[in-house]
């Protein structure tokens, strides 16, 4: 069995997508399915080298999907693929519907806006209540298999069977992220923040600077100022290491909230995107995050600070939460979608 997985990563995608798509890819690996990842762009191929998958480049825009369908459908043919997974928010009704007359096609749909008519859709992002989301299928193909909730949450594979540290015996660290790209500066903005508060001045911190991420420079110069406090990394590997060592998380609603979730860490978080907007506000809802909002409508710094002394102050709030969201993801979910994958292509 081959499969294809269409994704892209770049400046304005960030990694995100790739990164869960890798993470699935090697499940159905262990399965023995053949992977080809296809993209339109050469870009954050070292990823998927380091995991030896090989891939196509389209040459394409991958704004403009539809456009690539011609060049796509013929490279399918070339490659002899059974099935494709498409990860893109660009991604037409359209688009999927004329693959899925070649071939079967499965969506991870993370935005929750359209019926697709296809074989498969994938839906973990808590935006919406799944029992709703399923409801939106009942007239839609039936053939449409549906599979909707954070068990499907597709994590790499270091998330898998963690064992769970209790919050009181970690060190006194935050853990600062924004994903793979930082459009905002905001980890200068809050690492400053950080460093002047008289609240957390027992804290540490270690900065994760994404892959697409361009101020490191500017970061590093706030970390001379306080060498004893401030750490910089770069291309993590082991990003689970970080988080069961830190009480705790500053992130963006991306992938990394659902890791921090499997990790038992408590976070404050905030939107820079419009897909995380929902995202953000419903998991605060379930109380799974402190989430502060849209970063780029706001001085977010400024509401993310207030809520990290808040939990720093509190290590009754801190252990409750950190007890709750443990649960909440168990870091099998790319397993879980490998194997309705390996099913379609089964039935």
């Amino acid at each position: 069995m081959k499969i294809a997985i269409r994704v892209d990563a770049n400046e304005i995608v960030a990694t995100g997508h790739l990164v869960r798509d890798i993470a699935i890819a090697n499940q159905l690996r262990k399965f023995n399915a053949e992977v080809l990842f296809i993209l339109a762009e050469a870009k954050q191929l070292d990823r998927l080298e380091q995991n030896k998958f090989p891939y196509r480049i389209l040459h394409s825009d991958w704004r403009r999907l539809d456009e690539e369908l011609p060049a796509l459908k013929k490279l399918i043919a070339e490659e002899h693929v059974d099935l494709i997974m498409v990860d893109s928010y660009s991604a037409s009704n359209f688009y999927l519907a004329d693959l899925n007359g070649i071939l079967p096609v499965i969506y991870i749909d993370d935005l929750s806006k359209e019926i697709y008519d296809i074989a498969m859709v994938i839906h973990y992002i808590p935006n919406i209540d799944e029992t709703e989301y399923k409801l939106r299928y009942r007239n839609a193909s039936p053939g449409t298999r549906v599979y909707t909730g954070l068990k499907y949450c597709p994590l790499r594979d270091e998330f898998n069977n963690l064992r769970y540290r209790k919050i009181q015996s970690r060190p006194l660290n935050i853990l600062l992220t924004t994903g793979g790209t930082d459009p905002l500066n905001l980890e200068f903005k809050i690492l400053n923040k950080i460093l002047s508060s008289s609240e957390l001045g027992n804290f540490t911190v270690d900065v994760i600077i994404g892959d697409l991420s361009t101020h490191f420079e500017e970061l590093d110069e706030l970390r001379r100022k306080d060498t004893a406090r401030v750490r910089l990394h770069q291309h993590v590997v082991h990003m689970s290491s970080f988080m069961r060592n830190s009480r705790i998380a500053v992130s963006a609603c991306g992938t990394t909230l659902y890791e921090l979730c499997a990790c038992g860490l408590p976070s404050v978080a905030f939107a820079i995107a419009d897909n995380q907007l929902k995202v953000g506000e419903y998991m605060d809802r379930l109380q799974l995050i402190n989430y502060c909002g849209d970063a780029r409508n706001c001085k977010i710094e400024d509401f993310v600070i207030e809520q990290v002394e808040k939990l720093a102050g509190n290590e009754e709030l801190l252990t409750r939460i950190s007890s709750c969201i443990v649960g909440a993801v168990d870091g099998d979910g790319a397993e879980r979608v490998a194997k309705k994958i390996i099913a379609l292509y089964d039935r």
